[in-house]
């Protein structure tokens, strides 16, 4: 189990189809899937890469978001009603489960939010870390 709270780092690479390369994105997606890769689906034919080797063979557009994005860690039993006070959609579990993915907001702040086993991790702009982080530590002192 994670800390309570953490903050992660992650790299990650957008990955996103050349017209006509569709195919080759998707079998990359499957076998990095069947290797155990965390490949978040951002919007169609476009994914996050988490902490995998990206090919380099050009077939796809690859671009590093490490170094402008960060990953905020939030765990815990009640992590989906402390989450839930300021993310606007429903992540009720039953709606929202493990292996889900969503981008949103949480106060003015964009995040994309991935529910993962026993966590969210939940990636915002490397500028808002800081706020974001401040908003979880508060949240989590309301429960």
């Amino acid at each position: 189990m994670p800390e309570r709270f953490e903050i992660v780092s992650q790299s990650i690479a957008e990955l996103s189809a050349w017209p006509g390369a569709e195919q080759a994105l998707e079998a990359f997606v499957s076998k990095a899937r069947a290797r155990g890769d965390t490949v978040l689906d951002i919007a169609p034919h476009r994914y996050w890469l988490i902490n995998g080797q990206a090919p380099v063979n050009g077939e796809f557009a690859i671009t590093d978001l490490s170094h402008g994005h960060q990953c905020l860690r939030l765990a815990g039993d009640d992590r989906f009603d402390v989450l839930a006070g300021g993310l606007p959609i429903d992540i009720d579990p039953a709606n929202f489960p493990v292996g889900s993915v969503a981008t949103s907001v949480i106060e003015t702040t964009t995040v994309t939010v991935h529910n993962c086993d026993d966590a969210f991790d939940i990636y915002c702009r490397r500028s808002y870390a800081d706020s974001l982080a401040e908003w979880i530590k508060s949240a989590l002192l309301q429960h």
